[in-house]
Parts: C-alpha cells; structure tokens; sequence
C-alpha cells in the first residue's frame, strides 16, 4: 500500500526531454524569477520520469523489511519534492537540477534504532546503493538514516527514522513554518536551541534503549519515552495551528 506525502501523484509518462534542458530549468528556478506553464510541466515530467526507479526501489526496501520484521505492514509514505524545497535547496546549494538526489523519494517510519538497523542489514550491498547515516551527524538536529539508490534515470531518496526521529522532524516542518529557514540552521535563535534540544533528547534516549534487549527497556525509560512523544505531538498540534492574520 501506498501512501502519498503530496496531492498529486505522478505515474511513468515519457519525459522527451534532455539533461541540458533540465539543468537550465534549474538555473531559471535558483534565480527565483517568474516562471512559465512550460517551465512547471517540465519539472513535473522530469520528477515523473522517476517514477520507475520510485517503484522498484520501494519493492527492494519492502524485501528488506519484511525480512527483518516479519509480520509488519510495510506503508512507505512517497515523497516527491514540492517546488519550493527545490528552488529553496537550489539557491542553498551550487548543484545542478538533475544532480539533486531527493527529487523523488519515500519515507519508511520503525519503531527504534534496533529495528533500523535490521532493515538496513537486509537491504543490497551492491553498487547502487549508498547508506547516509544521520543519526549520529546529525544535520542542524535531525536525525535519521537516508538510503539513495541510483536508478536507471535517476536517483532515489529512502528516509529510514525512527518513531522519535519523525516526530522530530514534524516539529521542525511546524517550527520552519513560522521561523523559516529553522530547519536548516537559520531563523530565531531561540526555535533552533529548541530543536536542536529536542534532538539531543531523542539522541540520549534511542542510545539508552540500545544498550538492553527491547524486552528489558527500564519502566522508567519506556514511561519517559511515552511522555516525551506527547510533548512533542502537542507542540506539533499547537504549531499548525493557523497564525494569525
């Protein structure tokens, strides 16, 4: 089962399109001028010439998870990269258009570090494969492991996290909503303290539930856990509340 990050879901169309072409596109979109109908669609039809890579990655990543955690429902949530992240990593970064490796992607959430680890024992080794992991650099506090896998026309992005490290990762969607640039190490000072906090806590908890077996998680440590998810799911919940005008 698929499940779909954005409203509109692209399928396998031919792209009849040049990697030059692409990679001027993206020069026009890092200027972040006024752009075309044609401009759009070629973006769109370039994320959706992905499609293909999309699917057999999924169906390789499903494999390893149903190896390693036999049972489980696997309900990868796709990503395709909305204009304003691209534009936005575009003028963060001196990279091409056809060069960014998360233009297309899907996002895979387990319940901790152990069973992180042995879906990613299970997935290839060959080649096409490349482990990111972010765990323990995190990037301005986030946290996760990132699986690329390249592709017949592209690359594809795999985020791997924990229940902890999503839920991180929605409360600095929320914060970059109303501080942007947060996320990235920018905005207020104070919301990236709060983040990088936050991410300091996740990182000392997932660390202390790896050194027992799952079954001899401390009661304390479990109840602390739970506790902290709420905090964090309220904060979240406040900030989406709509700002005022």
């Amino acid at each position: 089962m698929w499940l779909h990050e954005n409203a509109i879901v692209m399928t396998g169309v031919d792209p009849s399109f040049t990697r030059s072409q692409i990679d001027k596109l993206g020069e026009r979109l890092r200027a972040g001028g006024p752009l075309s109908d044609e401009d759009l669609d070629l973006l769109a039809r370039f994320q959706a010439s992905l499609t293909g890579d999309l699917h057999e990655t999924s169906s390789q990543v499903e494999l390893a998870f149903l190896a390693a955690l036999p049972g489980r429902i696997y309900e990868p949530t796709v990503r395709y990269k909305q204009l304003r992240s691209t534009v936005a990593k575009l003028q963060r970064q001196s990279t091409r258009l056809t060069a960014i490796q998360d233009l297309v992607g899907f996002r895979v959430v387990v319940a901790d570090i152990a069973e992180q680890e042995a879906v990613r024992s299970h997935l290839p080794s060959d080649d096409q494969w490349k482990i990111i992991d972010r765990r323990h650099a995190p990037m301005h506090g986030y946290r996760a492991l990132h699986v690329l896998r390249k592709g017949e026309r592209g690359t594809v992005e795999v985020q791997m996290r924990t229940i902890l490290q999503h839920r991180w990762a929605d409360l600095s969607e929320a914060i970059d909503r109303i501080s942007p640039g947060a996320k990235y190490g920018e905005g207020a000072p104070a919301l990236r303290l709060t983040l990088k906090g936050f991410s300091d806590i996740i990182a000392i908890l997932e660390t202390a539930e790896q050194q027992v077996h799952p079954l001899d998680v401390p009661a304390e440590l479990r109840h602390f856990r739970e506790e902290f998810i709420k905090l964090l799911d309220t904060a979240i919940l406040n900030l989406k509340e709509p700002l005022p005008p």
